[in-house]
């Protein structure tokens, strides 16, 4: 029984993005940021291995255009002060 199931839905473990693909994660010309985020956010939760609340906030202003980067991290940086 648990071969079956495996045989069956195995394509779901195949297509689990990796960190990588989650850093290169860039946003369509045709989405907003909004729209852009919850799209990151509903990958990296399927990533695997699977990432904590923290390395996901690291890869996501990672994934960033460098001028927007750049805003994300002194926003974060001033946070932690």
């Amino acid at each position: 029984m648990a071969t079956n199931f495996m045989n069956r839905f195995e394509f779901n473990v195949e297509n689990a993005p990796d960190w990588f693909y989650i850093q290169n994660l860039k946003k369509k010309h045709s989405e907003s940021f909004r729209d852009y985020a919850i799209r990151w956010r509903s990958e990296a939760a399927r990533a695997r291995p699977p990432m904590e609340e923290s390395q996901m906030k690291d890869y996501f202003i990672r994934a960033q255009e460098p001028q927007c980067y750049d805003r994300m991290l002194l926003a974060k940086e001033s946070k932690k002060a």
